[in-house]
């Protein structure tokens, strides 16, 4: 009998979180386009095929020499899965399991992919959730930051990549924010293998941590610009004070059983959550402060700090305040790093 007891209390548990994964977040929520999926399959990597017929990855598109105007590049800055099918539906208003050519797709990143993906799942009936974390599959002996989703297929929560269509991710494939924290902090892994392009270590760590916890809670904002509190000197090393408190914090969240104990380890870290500007505003998108990634700026948003934080990140590592030249050439340029990145997907993509 006692066993009954804990297999109903562990059921009723998994019944709530899936529950909770398969209503939409204000950021997956699909508003208008509703009405789109009507005709869609429920089955997860057939809608991951949709979502690749629907948007490129700007990496790629710089890679295939694709000429977009500045206005179809600002897409990438977009937030919300209502404001990307708006994306979607402007350039060609095929219905969505329709693929559509390079030039006719929105412009956008992993995060685009993940999330719309995850939108569509809860859409069709499936538990889902976007995980930030590292993929091990684009550079040897590196793991890049990236979004992937995770969805319950009826047994347990099952990891795929929806940008390449790489499905049943393994441990040896991808790490959570939160794995990757863990890992690190035990010294099991080396913090400089955990970045994107010039950016590596802890400062990508933290970010990537309270993006993923983020996300667990169902607020799914890419970047972490807004964060004062993990804005340390210098970012990419450790931070005694600071990194005791994310320890915290990942214990919290990695122990959480339940959608009240999610949901309570979040709320302990008001710090840590994006502002509500950040993901109320769904049509202008946010600012990232890693390579090759070019966003909009929120209307109202103070450029001010993204100066002054693009500032200290090329001080910390040249040693000398930044020409305005190079700042915005590490904001908007593809750097050696991406490019290797560039050549990984166009591998890894399929048609």
């Amino acid at each position: 009998m006692a066993n009954t007891g804990i297999s109903r209390c562990t059921f009723t548990f998994m019944s709530e979180i899936t529950d909770f994964y398969r209503q939409p977040s204000r950021t997956s929520d699909l508003g208008r386009h509703r009405e789109l999926v009507v005709d869609l399959p429920a089955d997860a990597e057939t809608l991951g095929t949709v979502v690749r017929g629907l948007l490129i990855h700007n990496f790629l598109a710089k890679s295939r020499d694709l000429q977009f105007s500045a206005d179809r590049m600002s897409s990438i800055g977009t937030i919300g899965a209502e404001a990307i099918l708006d994306n979607v539906m402007t350039l060609d208003p095929s219905p969505l399991e329709v693929q559509r050519p390079a030039e006719r797709r929105m412009v956008g990143f992993c995060y685009h992919f993940a999330l719309l993906h995850c939108a569509l799942l809860r859409a069709t009936g499936t538990p889902a959730r976007v995980r930030c974390g590292f993929a091990g599959y684009f550079e040897a002996r590196r793991w890049i930051d990236h979004w992937v989703v995770e969805y319950w297929d009826g047994d347990g929560w099952r990891l795929t990549d929806p940008q390449i269509g790489r499905s049943n991710l393994t441990d040896d494939d991808f790490q959570s924010g939160l794995n990757g924290w863990n890992q690190c902090r035990r010294g099991a892994s080396m913090p400089t293998s955990y970045g994107n392009g010039e950016l590596w270590g802890w400062d990508e760590l933290r970010g990537s941590l309270i993006n993923d916890v983020a996300a667990l809670n169902k607020v799914e904002v890419a970047g972490w610009y807004w964060c004062d509190r993990i804005k340390v000197d210098p970012l990419d090393q450790p931070h005694d004070e600071l990194d005791a408190s994310l320890d915290t914090l990942s214990r919290l969240a990695d122990s959480a059983d339940s959608v009240a104990t999610i949901k309570e380890c979040f709320g302990l870290y008001p710090e840590l959550q994006p502002p509500g500007d950040a993901v109320a505003r769904l049509d202008a998108g946010i600012v990232s402060l890693r390579p090759g990634v070019c966003q909009r700026v929120p209307s109202g948003y103070d450029c001010r700090n993204f100066i002054a934080a693009m500032t200290l990140r090329l001080s910390l590592s040249e040693g000398s305040r930044p020409s305005l030249a190079k700042m915005l050439a590490t904001c908007f340029s593809t750097t050696p790093g991406d490019m290797t990145r560039v050549s990984a997907m166009a591998m890894l993509e399929r048609p």
